[in-house]
């Protein structure tokens, strides 16, 4: 089992999603414990790359690579979070 936390220390967000780049679909995360959780099972891959989608209460949305976790992948549009 894979658990990702993404911290809204100023709590701005209604909500994250985790956006793969193949093998699976988005994943939702649920606000818990004064973070936004998600967990779900591996994909049937070696390597995963990601980014955070992150939505604001005001309707805006920005995309980031995981900040709580190192591992990063460049690409032409920017670094993607990385899970092996």
């Amino acid at each position: 089992m894979i658990q990702l936390e993404y911290r809204d220390r100023r709590i701005t967000l209604a909500g994250v999603r985790l956006l793969p780049t193949a093998a699976m679909a988005p994943v939702s995360f649920a606000h818990r414990d004064g973070a936004w959780q998600a967990r779900f099972e591996p994909p049937p891959v070696d390597r995963l790359e990601y980014l955070l989608e992150l939505r604001f209460r005001n309707g805006r949305t920005t995309r980031i690579p995981d900040p709580a976790n190192p591992l990063r992948a460049p690409g032409p549009f920017g670094d993607k979070s990385v899970l092996e």
